[in-house]
């Protein structure tokens, strides 16, 4: 009866496929206007075999032959992801941005509702604002993860890209009027702080000029450094640390007398994100004001991993990284196996919907043609159940 009847609980399994394959080509094509959206697959394998006969080699008197085998069916063997490139579409907006290569945006959800407090996502959808606060976001409000380290296998330097929104200069002149040193700190923030931060770290200046400043506009480079302008001039971004092998980024402040002027006390600046210890480092007052730049940096981060086909995809567009991606290597845009960054454009889906229509095709025949296998077994029980009745 077993072996009778064998024929309906294979077509089922055929069904089962074949309507998974239905759901996977669904939501492909349901995603095909999803920014960076990755495409999948679902491939089948053979379930268990019941075998008639075994084979047999050759013997001197008589010849081998071979295994007589009857497969049972199919059923899912995976739901491959195609992280394969999308196309590219024009924006014109600064906070759209394409990573033209290998690897992926870093987002952090701060909200506190995962297990950790911080939940670090993976994405290629680049379709950021930025909100009130300097962050750029996703439309989930997850901020954009930042990173003063060049490249490297951990991410020990990141921090969110924030870029200051509002900030008071203060530019340190001599005698001959020339500026020897800048400081940052929070718009209209007392002179007194200033000071007090001039005293402690023995600028020798005559007289000092503060400058109340509003972010303008920003823009991204090739490698996710952001050039942020001000108001009065003046421009922050960052570059890479000329005087030392340290594979870092550091805060860079240009003027709008055209020079690169710096804080003197490199060491209050030790330790923080985005802006690195070195004589080249700009920090801002630390006596109560407050430094714009702390907790920030002005450097996008991108990842890539050693197997991405092991990432999980979760809601929003975005991957966890699973137990099977390996080595996760951190580090900036257009170093290593990362791609440079394309600034007001954004990767389409990489939704073939010629080839998913075709898969459609063939996953709704396969699921027919199985239903037309389990009424062809119920018309033969019947002619059985009628011949002996």
């Amino acid at each position: 009866t077993l072996y009778m009847t064998q024929g309906i609980f294979t077509a089922a399994s055929g069904i089962r496929a074949n309507q998974t394959a239905i759901d996977v080509i669904s939501n492909n094509i349901s995603n095909v206007n999803t920014v960076a959206f990755k495409s999948a697959k679902a491939n089948f394998a053979t379930t268990f075999l019941r075998t008639i006969s075994g084979g047999s080699k050759p013997s001197l008197t008589r010849g081998g032959f071979n295994p007589m085998q009857i497969g049972t069916g199919t059923t899912l063997s995976e739901i491959a992801v195609n992280h394969g490139q999308g196309g590219a579409t024009f924006t014109g907006r600064v906070t759209d941005m394409l990573i033209s290569g290998e690897g992926y945006f870093v987002t952090q959800d701060l909200s506190g509702l995962s297990p950790s407090g911080v939940k670090t996502a993976f994405t290629r959808a680049g379709n950021f604002t930025l909100d009130a606060a300097g962050y750029l976001v996703n439309y989930q409000g997850d901020r954009l993860v930042g990173t003063s380290q060049i490249e490297g296998a951990s991410p020990a330097t990141i921090d969110n890209v924030k870029i200051p929104t509002q900030l008071k200069i203060a530019k340190y002149l001599n005698a001959s009027g020339t500026t020897i040193a800048t400081a940052l700190g929070v718009k209209d923030s007392p002179n007194v702080e200033f000071n007090n931060y001039a005293t402690a770290n023995a600028i020798a200046a005559t007289s000092t000029v503060y400058e109340n400043a509003d972010l303008v506009n920003f823009s991204v480079g090739l490698t996710g450094a952001i050039i942020a302008n001000y108001s009065n001039g003046d421009k922050l971004t960052v570059r890479a640390n000329p005087d030392t092998t340290t594979n870092s980024m550091e805060l860079n402040h240009l003027t709008n007398q055209g020079g690169n002027f710096t804080g003197v006390n490199a060491t209050n600046a030790s330790g923080r994100v985005g802006q690195l210890g070195g004589v080249y480092q700009l920090i801002a007052p630390s006596t109560g004001g407050g430094n714009p730049m702390a907790g920030s940096t002005l450097q996008l981060q991108a990842v890539t991993f050693t197997n991405k086909n092991g990432l999980e995809s979760i809601a929003g567009n975005t991957f966890l990284a699973g137990a099977n991606v390996g080595e996760v290597y951190y580090g900036i845009p257009g170093f290593g196996s990362r791609g440079a960054i394309q600034t007001g454009s954004l990767e389409s889906s990489n939704v073939d919907m010629a080839l998913e229509f075709s898969n459609l095709v063939v996953a709704q025949r396969g699921l027919e043609a199985n239903s037309r296998i389990i009424s062809t077994q119920s018309e033969v029980l019947q002619s059985i159940i009628n011949a002996v009745g």
